[in-house]
Parts: structure tokens; C-alpha cells; sequence
């Protein structure tokens, strides 16, 4: 087996050539391709990226919006509920105040009542005297006698009445 040189050399420089045309023609197109490849991809995981992040900031602010939300139904609660019992407190203040009223005003009317009761009384015991008297007078007492008699116990019945 003999090595020729010139065929190595030939060998050489067809190789060379190959793959100076290859670079040219393949290795160029590929590496481009290659290139274009990977920045399409890391623009792609860029742009996941700006979604994952901006996902999480909305996420946060929905949180916080329905923190605020819940706490304002807390309060909105807590407000009607302090509402109700001032209401509550007011309608039961109301009533009792009612309740005197109609007590207070029961209690005048029994006196009026009352009072008209011993006129009725009194004129009624008036008038039995006055007949029970004129009885007793007519045959005992004249006239000025029978008028001092009867304005003494009227005057003692209104002292009986006082007490």
C-alpha cells in the first residue's frame, strides 16, 4: 500500500472545498436557521415570562380587591348590625316612654274620675241629709237653724274628703 501524496493532497483540498461550500451553502442557512430558532424560543420564554409576572400581579390585586371587599362587607355588616340596635334601643325607648304616657294619663283620668265620684257622693249625701234633716226640722228646727246645721256637715264632709 502506497500513499500517494498528491492523492492526500487532492484529498485535502476536495475536503477544503467541501467545506467551504458547505459552509456557504449548508452551514450559513443552518446557523442562521439555528440563530432564528433560539431567539424566536427565548422570545417566547421572555413573553412567558411578562405573562407568568403579569398573572401574579393581577393575581395580587384581585386578592387585595376582595380583602377590601370582604372587609367592607364586614363593616357594611357591622354598621346595619349597629344600626339595628340603635333602632332596637329607639323603638323600646319609644314604647316606654308611650307606656308612661298612657300610665300618666290613666292615672289623671281615675283622679277625675275620682273627683267627680266624691261631687256625686257628697251631693247625693247632701241631699239624704237634706231630706233626713227637713224631716227632723220640720218638726224640731226653723229655718236658720236647719241652713246652720246643713253648711256644718257640709264643711265636715269636706274635711273628711281632704284626708
Amino acid at each position: 500500500m502506497d500513499i500517494d501524496i498528491r492523492t492526500i493532497v487532492l484529498q485535502i483540498i476536495n475536503t477544503l472545498i467541501l467545506f467551504f461550500v458547505l459552509k456557504k451553502i449548508l452551514f450559513k442557512p443552518v446557523t442562521k436557521f439555528l440563530d432564528e430558532r433560539k431567539n424566536a424560543i427565548e422570545s417566547k420564554i421572555d413573553k412567558t415570562e411578562e405573562d407568568l409576572k403579569a398573572a401574579a400581579d393581577l393575581k395580587a390585586e384581585y386578592e387585595a380587591k376582595l380583602t377590601e371587599a370582604r372587609k367592607e362587607s364586614m363593616t357594611i355588616m357591622e354598621n346595619a348590625t349597629a344600626q339595628s340596635e340603635k333602632k332596637k334601643s329607639e323603638i323600646i325607648a319609644q314604647a316606654r316612654e308611650e307606656a308612661e304616657r298612657i300610665r300618666h294619663k290613666a292615672n289623671e283620668e281615675i283622679e277625675v274620675e275620682k273627683e267627680q265620684a266624691l261631687i256625686y257622693l257628697r251631693d247625693q249625701l247632701a241631699d239624704l241629709v237634706t231630706s233626713a234633716a227637713s224631716i227632723i226640722i220640720e218638726k224640731n228646727l226653723d229655718s236658720d237653724s236647719q241652713e246652720y246645721l246643713i253648711d256644718r256637715f257640709i264643711e265636715g264632709m269636706d274635711g273628711a274628703n281632704e284626708e
